[in-house]
């Protein structure tokens, strides 16, 4: 009986190993998302300020010219 119970002790640790393992990793996934998903927001914010920069200068250009 005792070795029973050894063993569902074992088999315990080795769940909880793997347990704090998958959440380690969940952790680092999520820091990394978290990290792109920044990256990808600042990148479209620099390709919207552009767009707005080069529009208007285009307008300015053609206001020019209309005068």
């Amino acid at each position: 009986m005792k070795q029973y119970y050894i063993d569902l002790l074992n088999l315990n640790h080795d769940l909880i190993n793997g347990y704090q393992i998958r959440c380690t990793n969940h952790e680092e996934l999520m820091k990394n998302l978290r990290f792109l998903n920044q990256m990808v927001q600042k990148a479209g914010n620099l390709r919207s300020k552009l767009f707005e920069n080069l529009i208007s200068k285009k307008n300015n250009f053609l206001f020019s010219w209309k005068i």
